[in-house]
């Protein structure tokens, strides 16, 4: 009768292992959908962030034609060699395409050929953005090409432009890693010579 008491007393070695193997499943499958959170997280961050960036682009190079017209300037050419290479057979309009630093107030050095063989990742032969920590200046997150005390992203942008004659066609490509797949954004927007 003894030994039965003893017995029933404490976990065999077979069900300690068992509830050890339960609590490792259970632990793998918290860790698993924390690692796949993480990831979605900052694949959601840098899909946002290249749309943000395609689009600057884009809105960059309306505003130099809207900002020649209301200066009274109402010349299609003045606006397609405002900064020099949108108006030439390099540059913007190159198979390798051009970088615009939006953040570059030193007008005609904004503008600048991709000439970087072979790119370090993907198809986009384009330097790569410095991103501007805003929690180290006090100012706001900003993508640029200026490397003074800012740190590397993994993000390119091309910009290559095709005229027509009236019609100027803008394609910007916005590359990034996903871990280690590159990845890439397009937007395409055309602007119209001025009447």
């Amino acid at each position: 009768m003894k030994n039965l008491k003893q017995k029933q007393k404490g976990f065999t070695l077979l069900e300690t292992l068992v509830a050890i193997f339960i609590l490792m499943l259970a632990l793998n499958s918290l860790f698993s959908l924390t690692t796949n959170n993480f990831f979605a997280a900052k694949y959601a961050k840098n899909e946002s962030t290249s749309i943000y960036l395609t689009q600057e682009a884009i809105d960059y190079i309306r505003n130099d034609r809207d900002s020649i017209a209301f200066q009274g300037v109402h010349d299609w050419n003045t606006f397609l060699s405002h900064y020099g290479d949108y108006n030439t057979g390099t540059g913007c309009y190159s198979i390798n395409g051009c970088t615009i630093d939006a953040t570059d107030w030193n007008f005609g050095s904004s503008v600048e050929e991709c000439t970087q063989v072979p790119p370090d990742f993907g198809v986009v032969p384009c330097k790569t953005f410095f991103l501007n920590d805003s929690s180290l200046t006090g100012s706001y997150y900003t993508y640029t090409y200026q490397p003074t005390n800012q740190s590397t992203t993994k993000m390119k942008r091309q910009i290559k432009m095709v005229y027509n004659g009236s019609e100027l066609f803008i394609t910007v490509n916005l590359e990034w890693l996903n871990g280690e797949v590159p990845r890439t954004t397009s937007l395409n927007a055309s602007l119209l010579q001025w009447q």
